[in-house]
């Protein structure tokens, strides 16, 4: 893959969404990821996204890590 250069008007952010479902049913990712962005303010920044699922019957939750673009390794780069 080669990559393409990202221009942020405004800062750009890497998020890392953590979903830990109740069952093994699987769930469509798309509705989650779109559920959970919704919710934060400034969700349209996000330039890179990566999301984790698992199973977790003990502690079902959506956990959501925000940071700045360049703080997870990346300046300015993203893969196509």
């Amino acid at each position: 893959m080669a990559a393409a250069s990202l221009t942020c008007t405004r800062s750009c952010l890497s998020a890392f969404a953590h979903l830990g479902f109740s069952t093994k049913r699987f769930a469509d990712l798309d509705n989650f990821n779109k559920l959970s962005l919704d919710a934060l303010t400034g969700d349209s920044q996000i330039a890179r996204l990566t999301i984790l699922r698992e199973y977790d019957k003990a502690k079902p939750r959506i956990e959501i890590n925000v940071a700045p673009f360049a703080a997870l390794g990346a300046v300015n780069t993203i893969a196509d």
